[in-house]
């Protein structure tokens, strides 16, 4: 990556390693930058030391969403989100385990998924788009659908204890919607 691309990425998104020693970061042109924390953190760091150990190109459009569990690395971008083994991320292989696309109602567009969480509880992966639909996967089942009130998912939040999904996103004004978790 040039001097002018380095000047104009946004990194979107990050995720801890669950050993903590790595941190993941998904930028605008659709990488994921793998980052050993040990190494950048230590007093005997050097400059080299502040750059990633693994970068790889995970997506076509920006990286909008990471999210980790104990043994994956999960990611969104336009339309699709995949999957990456932790294990092999630090072993330097990136290969993702598998790619997924939500079916949406709109054909010609392919909307940005800028939410993501894990309920772990549910064994289940909720994504928010936008659009009015919030998409659930699990691994017992392939995709629910949710329809929301909100026009666009920017945030959200998942309640173990009442095993609750709150979101919230917006247009012209700060809008809520929420569906309890029960599979």
């Amino acid at each position: 990556m040039g001097p002018v691309e380095m000047l104009h990425m946004s990194v979107f998104s990050q995720s801890f390693s669950p050993c903590g020693r790595f941190l993941a970061v998904g930028n605008s042109y659709g990488e994921i930058a793998l980052f050993s924390l040990s190494a950048a953190l230590s007093p005997d760091s050097t400059p080299s030391s502040h750059k990633p150990v693994l970068t790889f190109t995970a997506h076509e459009g920006p990286v909008f969403c990471l999210v980790s569990s104990d043994l994956h690395l999960f990611s969104c971008g336009n339309g699709e989100i995949s999957t990456w083994s932790w294990s092999h991320l630090i072993k330097k292989n990136a290969k993702a385990l598998w790619t997924k696309r939500p079916n949406y109602k709109l054909g010609l567009e392919i909307p940005e998924i800028n939410a993501m969480i894990l309920q772990n509880k549910e064994n289940a992966l909720v994504v928010g788009a936008e659009t009015t639909t919030c998409t659930c996967w699990t691994w017992r089942r392939d995709f629910l659908r949710f329809e929301t009130k909100t026009s666009q998912t920017h945030v959200l939040f998942c309640h173990n204890i009442w095993n609750k999904v709150v979101m919230s996103g917006n247009i012209c004004k700060n809008t809520h919607s929420s569906f309890w978790l029960k599979m």
